[in-house]
């Protein structure tokens, strides 16, 4: 170890310290980028949280403690969910139908084999969707009776997803026996096994409205515009034809083959594979029909309709759903702060009413169920003068953490400085001791030359004197 640099003997020490040296990097890289990551989520989720907070004082609506002063924790998003979720959120007959193509000049084209349509600019269905928020809601399935239900709300950057887990116990038929087989083998034990199903799917760009009410609850309506119904088009190919192919196994018709179209993506094959039964509100078959197995799950359960959720993520979930929308349809999402929020489901000529009421002695909205109306009893929340109190008492602790904070790090920055000093001065007497040592072994080496030197001419001295006197006999 020198001054200015180190000196390494071995060439495999270097070898080790390049690779030490490219682990680190990565990993440095790697927090640099989560930091960030998070620090730019931070910003932005206090930046929609402040413009919520002020929706809320001019509506006059009560807040919840926990909704005010809830920390950033990372985002809505949960990540084993994000994970199991993509086929269902992905599901679009349309969008996987497009394929790429090459023209003769080299210039890259894309065809649908569903619409039959071909164009040069790259489908915006080819994209991938971006999941925004996911998280628990409960959400009302019956109004009349007033049930809510569990379920994961999955927005992503066109739509809003309600996706329900669900254990269901598999039974599997014994097999009848034949003369080739006259004893089967006996059927598995029933097992148990877990499914997904979309149960509503609302389009950003039906959303019509946002309302919450002026109590301290957790609940909120998402209103959306009257969906056509098919909601979409559906290219059946025609039956008919000679040297036509299964599109779902892409085998030919054999002669006693039935063929079919599936209701849902219009897909042509034979008639066995559409074996699973279940409806279509938002095509058009509110009955069960027999569908293929890739549109068994990939189509909503439910019409498109308004929908009363609670989840304590509300203004969380209500700022992201405006932020959105603003970005999908370049204007602003209406919030609608009331005690009394009309809605209206699929296939009712009537409007229903929530009705949120004060009630004392509880520390949860509790919901009940009245003549075309839900009635939610809220709990008291917290007033302004109360936010404002605890704000600042909020801000003062965060004010001392933050002198505390300086105060620590001016202290371990002196404790730096000094340690560096000594550090410096210890180097400084190393080099000085360096140097004396250097300058010690100097004046040894000169003496000794000088001693050697003055011995040697005491030699030839004595040479000359031997020679000189043998000379004189």
């Amino acid at each position: 170890l020198g001054e200015t640099k180190v000196f390494v003997r071995q060439p495999q020490d270097v070898y080790a310290l390049e690779s030490l040296r490219e682990v680190g990097v990565g990993k440095v890289v790697a927090r640099i980028q989560r930091a960030w990551r998070r620090y730019s989520n931070r910003r932005e989720w206090v930046i929609l949280k402040r413009n919520m907070d002020k929706i809320y004082v001019k509506g006059g609506k009560e807040r919840r403690s926990a909704s005010v002063f809830r920390p950033f924790l990372g985002g809505s998003l949960n990540a084993k969910l994000v994970k199991e979720i993509p086929p269902l959120i992905e599901f679009d007959p349309i969008s996987k139908a497009w394929t790429e193509h090459f023209s003769e000049t080299g210039k890259k084209y894309y065809y649908n084999v569903i619409t039959q349509i071909t164009q040069w600019d790259k489908p915006v269905d080819l994209e991938p969707q971006r999941i925004m928020f996911a998280y628990k809601v409960q959400r009302v399935f019956n109004h009349q009776q007033g049930q809510c239900r569990m379920e994961y709300m999955v927005i992503t950057d066109r739509a809003i997803h309600f996706i329900e887990k669900r254990k269901q116990m598999v039974v599997t038929p014994p097999t009848k026996p034949t003369k080739q087989n006259p004893k089967p083998d006996p059927p598995p034990a029933p097992y148990e096994e877990t499914v997904w199903l979309l149960n509503k799917k609302l389009d950003i760009r039906l959303l019509r409205q946002l309302s919450v009410s002026k109590q301290a609850d957790t609940y909120a309506v998402l209103h959306v515009y009257d969906a056509p119904t098919p909601y979409r088009e559906i290219y059946k190919t025609p039956v008919g034809g000679k040297d036509q192919v299964c599109q779902w196994s892409q085998e030919k018709f054999g002669k006693a083959d039935k063929k079919a179209n599936c209701p849902a993506c219009g897909l042509l094959m034979k008639q066995e594979f559409l074996s699973k039964g279940r409806p279509l509100p938002t095509l058009g078959y509110p009955q069960p029909v027999a569908v293929c197995a890739n549109c068994e799950r990939g189509e909503p359960l439910e019409a498109v309709e308004d929908v009363v959720i609670s989840t304590p993520l509300k203004t969380e979930m209500v700022a992201m759903l405006r932020r959105l929308y603003r970005q999908v349809m370049g204007s602003k999402m209406p919030v609608t702060i009331d005690n009394n929020i009309p809605y209206q489901l699929a296939g009712e000529s009537f409007q229903r009413t929530a009705v949120f009421q004060p009630a004392a002695g509880i520390d949860k909205p509790k919901l009940f169920v009245a003549e075309k109306q839900v009635v939610i009893h809220c709990p008291a929340g917290i007033s302004q003068a109360e936010i404002a109190r605890q704000q600042a008492e909020r801000d003062a602790k965060a004010k001392a953490e933050l002198e505390a904070h300086k105060k620590q790090l001016a202290e371990e920055r002196k404790k730096e400085e000094e340690k560096e000093k000594e550090r410096e001065e210890a180097h400084k007497k190393l080099v000085e001791e360096r140097k004396r040592q250097k300058a010690l072994d100097a004046e040894r080496a000169a003496a000794e030359a000088e001693e050697a030197e003055r011995v040697r001419r005491e030699k030839q001295e004595r040479a000359r004197a031997a020679v000189a006197a043998r000379s004189n006999k």
